[in-house]
C-alpha cells in the first residue's frame, strides 16, 4: 500500500492506493491513533486508487469510526469502487460509515 496524507480544513486525508493488506490496516490505525493524540478526530480515507483490501481490515476500520464518533468525530470514506462498497456490505459495514463518491457527493 502506498498511503500519502495531507491536511485540510475538515481534518487529516489518507489518500490509498494498491492492495491493502492486515497490515497496513494496522499501520493506519497507528497514524490515526498517533494524531487523536494531539487532537484530531475528523478522517477521510480516499480509496479512489485502492484495487483490492483484505475484509479482515474493514472490522479495524468500524471499530476506529466507534471510537472516533465518541469524541464527536468520524472516518469519511470517498472513492469507494462499486466492489469495495459490496465487500463493506458482506461485512455488514454499510451501515456504519457515510460513503462518497468524492469529497463533496454521497453515494
Amino acid at each position: 500500500m502506498i498511503m500519502r496524507t495531507q491536511k485540510s480544513s475538515n481534518g487529516i486525508i489518507f489518500t490509498l492506493s494498491g492492495v491493502l493488506h492486515q497490515t497496513d490496516f494496522l499501520d493506519l490505525e497507528e497514524k490515526i491513533q498517533q494524531l487523536m493524540y494531539k487532537g484530531i478526530f475528523e478522517f477521510t480515507l480516499d480509496f479512489s486508487k485502492v484495487k483490492n483490501l483484505e475484509p479482515e481490515g474493514i472490522n479495524l476500520l468500524v471499530e476506529r469510526e466507534k471510537r472516533l464518533k465518541a469524541y464527536g468525530g468520524g472516518l469519511h470514506l470517498v472513492g469507494i469502487s462499486p466492489y469495495l462498497y459490496q465487500l463493506f456490505c458482506l461485512i455488514g459495514a454499510s451501515q456504519v460509515f457515510e460513503f462518497k463518491i468524492n469529497y463533496k457527493k454521497k453515494i
